[in-house]
C-alpha cells in the first residue's frame, strides 16, 4: 500500500486490520528460524533464470483440472502459472514457450526437481535443442529450488484464505491469489514490488475505485471533449 497511500499510522493500522482477518491467522505460515545461516540463490538480471515446479493435485476443478504448473523468475520473483488436468513434458515445453519465452525471451537456466517430466525427453531435448542449462534441485534438499517452493506456498496458503472467505471453488480464485502475490513488496521495508521489477510499472489495485493513488492524482487524465 506504500506504493500509493500514506498516513502516520498506515503500518501500525494494517498489521491491526490483519490481526482482526481469521482466515489469515489460520493459513498464515509459522515462521521458523533456520539452523544454519542461508546462502542466497538469484540472478543476474530478469528473465535468465527461472525455478520450475508442480503443485498438487487439487480437488478436481472445472475441466478436470488439479495441478498447477508454476514458474518463478529468480530476480523479480514474478510468477507464471497455468492449471492443468495432467502435466506432461509437452505441456511443460508449451507452457515456457508461451509464458516464458514468448514474454520475457529466452531463458539461460531453469531449475526444477527431478520428476520425470522435467528430467526426460521431450523436456529435456528441447532444452538441450534451445541451449537452456537445466539444474536439479536435491531430492534431500528441495529448499535448493527455495524460490519456487515459497511462491508455491503463497499460492497455497492465498488459496485456502480466499475459499475460507468466498463460496467458490480453489481455481476461480487462483487469478485473486496470483495478482496479490504480484503485488507484493519483493522485500521487507522495500517498496519494489515483483510488477515493478517486471513491467516497470505500479499495478493499480481496484481500491483505487475508492481511495485514489497519488499516481492517479497526479497523473489523472481528463476525458477529452469530443465535438459533436
Amino acid at each position: 500500500m506504500n506504493l500509493g497511500y500514506f498516513w502516520p499510522s498506515m503500518h501500525r493500522d494494517t498489521v491491526e486490520q490483519l490481526k482482526k482477518c481469521d482466515a489469515c491467522q489460520i493459513h498464515s505460515p509459522i515462521p521458523k528460524s533456520p539452523k544454519h545461516d542461508l546462502v542466497p540463490i538469484t540472478s543476474a538480471w530478469p528473465f535468465h533464470k527461472w525455478g520450475m515446479d508442480i503443485v498438487g493435485p487439487f480437488p478436481p476443478s472445472k475441466g478436470g483440472v488439479k495441478f498447477l504448473l508454476v514458474a518463478i523468475d529468480y530476480f523479480s520473483k514474478w510468477p507464471e502459472v497455468k492449471p492443468l488436468a495432467k502435466i506432461t513434458g509437452k505441456q511443460i515445453i508449451d507452457f515456457v514457450w508461451e509464458n516464458i519465452i514468448c514474454r520475457y525471451g529466452l531463458p539461460g537456466v531453469i531449475v526444477t526437481d527431478n520428476g520425470k517430466q522435467f528430467a526426460e525427453k521431450p523436456f529435456s531435448l528441447w532444452c538441450k535443442e534451445y541451449r537452456i542449462n537445466q539444474i536439479f534441485s536435491s531430492v534431500a534438499y528441495p529448499q535448493s529450488n527455495g524460490q519456487v517452493e515459497r511462491t508455491n506456498r503463497s499460492i497455497v496458503e492465498g488459496i485456502k484464505t480466499r475459499l475460507g472467505r468466498y463460496e467458490s471453488n480453489w481455481l476461480e480464485e487462483l487469478p485473486s491469489v496470483l495478482w496479490a502475490i504480484r503485488t507484493t513488496e519483493k522485500a521487507r521495508r522495500s517498496k519494489m514490488t515483483k510488477s515493478i521489477l517486471t513491467n516497470g510499472s505500479i499495478l493499480e489495485g481496484i481500491i483505487i475505485l475508492h481511495l485514489p493513488s497519488r499516481n492517479i492524482n497526479t497523473f489523472r487524465v481528463q476525458p477529452s471533449s469530443v465535438p459533436a
